[in-house]
Parts: C-alpha cells; structure tokens; sequence
C-alpha cells in the first residue's frame, strides 16, 4: 500500500512540475510576443500636471507604440490625484469592442480598496491634442457618478483609428491625452425612501443640497446624478442638468434606467 501512494505521489510531482514548466514556457513566449512587435514601453508618461483648485486637475499623457496594440489591448497612465481621489486612463488605440474606433476611459485607481458606500461624482473632459499646437483633435465632456462597482466611465467610440493614422497629430507613433478632472463633493447622491403613498405610488426624495455651488461649477451639459434605486426589476436614477441639458434658460431633469442605458449597474463600458 505505501508503495503505490509513493507511486502517487511522484506521478503527482511529476506532473505539477511539467504543468510549470508549460506556464513558464507561455509566460516566455507572451513576452517575446510584445517584444517583437516593438510595443515601446518608455513612451507612457504623465506630464504637465495642473492644480487649477483643490477639486479640480488637469495633465497630460503620452501614449506610444500606439499602431502596435490590438482590439481589447488596453494602456494605462500612472494614477494623477484629483479632489483628493486616484484617478488613472485606460486608452485602447485599437478598440475596446469597437475596431473601427479607438477608446478612452477615466478609472477610479485601486477601487476594490475604496469602502463599499464610496461614491463621487466627477466632471471630466478627456482629448486627443494636436502636440504642435496643444488644440484638441477630438474632445468629450462627461458628468457621472463613480462608485465603487462603477467606477470607469468614457466612451467606446472615442476617435476614429483612421484618424489616428493619417492624421499629423500621431507624431513617432505617439499620441498626447489630455485629461481634465473635477470632483463635485457638494453633492449628495442618496435617495431618501418615502415609502408606498395613498395612491399607490412608490415615492423617493433627493435632496439636492448646496445646490447654488453645484450650479455655479457646472456648465450647459453638465449633469449630476442620483444614487440608484429599485422599483420591482428596475434600477432607476436621476440626472439633474442645473444649467440646462442644451437651453440655458431651463433646468433639465430626466429619468433614466440601467436597462435604458444599455448598461448593468456593474459596467459602464
């Protein structure tokens, strides 16, 4: 009996060792991969880190090797502290699930390490600059509530690969990003339940509080947003335009789901 357990045993080294020896093998062959298409490491830098106040950030970032990447490969910048938060882009040059549109993301750094109620809502512009002339290329303005399971907001469709390629702003293969990052903590996102009304309707309150701060920071566009909440299967929240949505003269206010948005309360790309 104990010869045949031994047996066991050296056939279960045996294999464990082999097992390894295929893993290093993968991880060796990935790494010449990425080398012999010359993805340039050096050439991914945060530069021109701006203050403009102490809920406010903007900096710049240099991408390179950007026609080396794949549909789905991502690059990401250093982490740029902005309202007292770690903030840090994902560029996918190829795509993210787009192959005819390069992406950008603004990500909340190390979010598995925030506290499970953390939320901040943040107003922020990414762009792709002309490097000659620091003028964007492509520019979009967003307004979102991050949280902890939400906590990547951009777009798929960011700039045209096509552009990137012909255009003169790709210098050596390099592009300049550019990131602007605003924290808007006056806010508080919670929705206070109500409970069932007479009538039969389900009623929820948001107290939109220091509302005249939040409108002197925000422009035509911008949004703030409530925190979600459930009505049978639906998750619901509010986006509050205080400036308007596109008419300046009127606040906007809409009602949007997780479903109509295309999205689960746990993705926003």
């Amino acid at each position: 009996f104990s010869s045949v357990c031994a047996a066991r045993d050296l056939f279960r080294l045996q294999r464990q060792a082999a097992n390894m020896k295929k893993i290093r093998k993968n991880i060796s062959g990935a790494v010449a991969a990425v080398a012999s298409r010359g993805i340039s490491t050096s050439v991914n830098r945060v530069c021109n880190v701006e203050n403009i106040d102490s809920e406010t950030t903007r900096f710049e970032w240099l991408v390179g090797g950007v026609s080396k990447y794949v549909l789905g490969e991502k690059v990401s910048s250093s982490a740029v502290t902005a309202g007292g938060n770690k903030w840090v882009l994902d560029f996918y040059p190829k795509g993210y699930v787009m192959p005819e549109h390069a992406s950008l993301y603004l990500n909340v750094a190390n979010a598995e390490s925030l506290p499970t109620d953390w939320s901040c809502h943040v107003t922020f512009t990414l762009s792709v600059l002309n490097p000659a002339t620091k003028e964007p290329v492509e520019r979009a303005t967003f307004s979102k509530l991050f949280t902890r399971e939400v906590h990547s907001w951009g777009k798929n469709n960011f700039i045209a690969i096509k552009n990137i390629i012909t255009g003169a702003f790709c210098v050596s293969d390099t592009l300049l990003i550019s990131a602007e990052v605003a924290s808007v903590k006056e806010v508080s996102h919670d929705m206070e339940d109500w409970g069932i009304m007479p009538d039969g309707r389900h009623r929820f309150v948001w107290k939109v509080q220091n509302y005249r701060a939040t409108f002197n920071r925000l422009k035509v566009g911008q949004k703030i947003s409530s925190a979600s909440f459930s009505t049978g299967e639906l998750a619901w929240f509010l986006d509050l335009y205080p400036n308007g949505y596109k008419n300046p003269n009127f606040i906007a206010l809409y009602l949007p789901s997780f479903r109509a948005r295309g999205r689960t309360p746990t993705s926003s790309r």
